[in-house]
């Protein structure tokens, strides 16, 4: 998803966009009735494009953060569990179905609060970032 914002001030490497293009009156009076009418906000240029105000943007999520995010909250709960499940046997010696079953649980249960603690301790950059102009 992208969201049209207009650059109001470049400095420094930093960029400050007004989300939507405030000449059109129906992103205005969406602006007003669902958040504060002066939205302004720093994005990031990866790209090192040469902006200016007044320029005209198209604002997005980085890409590389969403497949970090996806890889931590689908892979690690995922590797977690088949580790889990076969690991189970070696560790109790016979095991049953039931018991890998609910040792793949086990796993899954610690996979799933693997991204959680992550995502707290850390705050990941989820910043938008200027795509295109």
């Amino acid at each position: 998803m992208t969201q049209s914002a207009r650059i109001i001030k470049v400095e420094e490497g930093r960029v400050w966009v007004v989300i939507g293009d405030p000449s059109s009156g129906k992103d205005t009076q969406v602006r007003s009735c669902c958040s504060d009418a002066s939205t302004t906000i720093e994005v990031r240029n990866p790209g090192g494009l040469a902006l200016n105000p007044g320029q005209m943007v198209q604002l997005g999520s980085d890409m590389r953060s969403i497949v970090g995010a996806v890889v931590l909250s689908v892979g690690v709960p995922l590797a977690t569990f088949i580790t889990a499940y076969a690991l189970t046997p070696v560790v109790f010696g016979a095991a049953t179905d039931t018991m890998k079953a609910l040792g793949g649980i086990a796993g899954l249960v610690l996979g799933l609060l693997a991204p959680v603690l992550y995502f707290r301790l850390k705050k990941p950059d989820q910043a938008p970032v200027i795509l295109n102009r």
